[in-house]
């Protein structure tokens, strides 16, 4: 059970630095909205995943 708790929390970490790399990394305004909309979708996959895993 352990490794799943590590596990997870590596994927946790994985994600956020993911979802903030995707977020900052696009500058003009059209950009940031695609940005926004794949950040969204990351942090969607994330969270379906996490509470699966619960």
């Amino acid at each position: 059970m352990e490794c799943v708790e590590i596990s997870m929390q590596y994927v946790r970490d994985v994600f956020d630095d993911l979802f903030n790399t995707i977020q900052n990394n696009f500058e003009s305004e059209e950009r940031q909205t695609k940005g926004k909309e794949l950040a969204d979708r990351v942090r969607h996959f994330y969270v379906s995943l996490f509470q699966q895993s619960q």
